[in-house]
Order: C-alpha cells, then structure tokens, then sequence
C-alpha cells in the first residue's frame, strides 16, 4: 500500500511539471492606462475582430553579421560586394519548418481565428477578441483617440505569448501599440469659418473691382466710338444715336457742329458729359 502511494505521488507530481512546462510563458507587456491623447472606453466584446502581426525572429543572424563585417571591411576580399534583396531575403527569412510550425499550432490550439497569413517576416493573425485573449493571455479593451474618435483594440493589464511560441517571435505588433495621435494644430480650429471669410472676402474684392472697371470702360470706349462717328460725319449735320439697355451702358448723339454727348442711364438723374471734336481731327476735352 506505501508503494502504490508513493507510485501515485510521484506520478501526480510528474503530471504536474509536464503541464507546468507546456503552459510556461514569456511576458510580453503591461499596460495600466490609457496613454496620452487616448481614452479607454471599456472591455471589448468576445466577438469583436481585430489583427495582430507576429514579426519572426531574423534566420542566420550571425551569418549576416559575418557578411556585413566583411563588405564594409576595406582589407576584406569581399569589401564593396553588396547583396542583393533577393539574396538577403533567402538568408535572413525564417525557415518555412518553422512557420508552417506557428501556423498549425495557432489553428489547432485555438479557435475563433479566421486568417492566418505570412508574408515574409511576419504571420498576420485575424481572429476574434476571445481568441486573442487566449492566445496572448490578456484582457482586451475598446480605446479611442481623442484628436478624432476613432476606435482601436488594444490590451490592458499583462501579456504574454506560450514559449513554443514565443521561441520564433521577435515582435508582437497590434497588440500593445498605438497609432501616433494626430494632434489639430491650434489655427485649424476655425478653419471653416475663416475659409468662408476669405471666400467672401475674395469674391466681394472681385465683385468691386469689376463694378470699378465697369464704371471706367463705358467712358473709354464711347469716347473712341463717338470721336469715329465724327470723324466720320464731319461735313454732314446727321446725328446718330444709341438707346442704353444697361444702365453702364451710354446714349450718344453728334451734331453738325461737331459736339458729341453721351449720358448714362441710372436710377438717379443722368451724368452728361461732353467731347468737343475739331474739324481737323484731334479731340480736346
């Protein structure tokens, strides 16, 4: 009977450490507060879909190191003998073993993920909230950042991430990381009151210099239409006339004496004005 307890003891406690060492984690983060510029709303539903990025530990670290040394070592056979992308891509990505390792350990320990993508140093996962609190051991909150209200999934309190994972993960993005905030700059805070000022200000400025220009052209053109008319008609007593239809618009007559007037049509009483014309020709005013 003493050795079937103790048969059972040492079993227990042997069921004990192999169950400690396959759920032994790393910590990743702690967040207790919402940083600056931010507000967090409250708890996240189970529901709720969010993505996080697992950026893989680099392959062959110690090669590339060897690699850099020598290409920017002037006494080296190889200084100046740069790699191409291609060729630093195939050396410093990680080993497809391993993430087909990642991959099937996230699908097969955990439910609610709905996408598991790599793309070259990193596995992008797309899972629900719960399957997110599970896999990172946290509590996921609702955040909002203040300068425009948009809302954001992040943790609160500590992570951490199971070591058969953590073993080929370098950063974890998405999870404890927040946007940079977009703070309005302080002569934006009337932006659209002042921009409708300047639109006003603009087309009113617009509006008086063409009532200006209007004012002016009518007194130029006529004078140069009627001193042709005269010209024209020196030895004969006709007399022309024109019927305003705006009100810039002038009425004009020549006599035989070679006096030309025109007046503007307004709502008050009209402005004569007179252009006296020599028979040679020249015009005085």
């Amino acid at each position: 009977m003493k050795s079937l307890a103790v048969v059972v003891v040492i079993l227990a406690v042997s069921l004990s450490c192999i169950c400690t060492a396959e759920e032994e984690t790393q910590h990743l983060a702690k967040r207790s507060r919402a940083p600056r510029g931010w507000t967090m709303i409250d708890r996240a539903s189970l529901n709720q879909i969010m993505t996080v990025q697992l950026l893989l530990k680099i392959n062959n670290q110690d090669v590339l190191d060897l690699l850099f040394d020598s290409i920017s070592d002037p006494n080296s056979a190889t200084y100046g003998h740069f790699l191409t992308s291609q060729q630093v891509k195939q050396l410093a990505e990680p080993s497809q073993q391993v993430v087909d390792q990642i991959i099937t350990d996230l699908a097969l320990n955990y439910s609610g993920i709905s996408n598991i993508t790599y793309k070259g140093d990193r596995i992008i996962i797309k899972a629900t909230v719960g399957a997110m609190q599970q896999i990172f051991n946290t509590s996921i909150h609702n955040y909002s950042r203040d300068s425009d209200g948009r809302f954001f999934l992040k943790q609160l309190g500590n992570s951490s991430l199971p070591l058969r994972l953590f073993q080929y993960i370098d950063f974890v993005h998405g999870l404890n990381d927040f946007p940079p905030v977009h703070k309005p700059h302080k002569n934006n805070i009337n932006h659209h009151h002042q921009s409708r000022n300047l639109f006003n200000h603009y087309f009113k400025t617009k509006s008086s210099t063409k009532s200006v220009t209007s004012a002016i052209t009518p007194s130029i053109s006529t004078s140069v239409t009627a001193t042709k008319s005269a010209t024209s008609s020196k030895s004969t007593s006709t007399s022309t006339s024109a019927t305003a239809t705006k009100s810039i618009t002038p009425s004009k007559s020549v006599t035989a004496s070679g006096t030309i007037s025109y007046s503007k049509s307004a709502s008050t009483a009209p402005i004569r004005e007179a252009v006296v014309i020599n028979p040679s020709g020249a015009s005085n005013t």
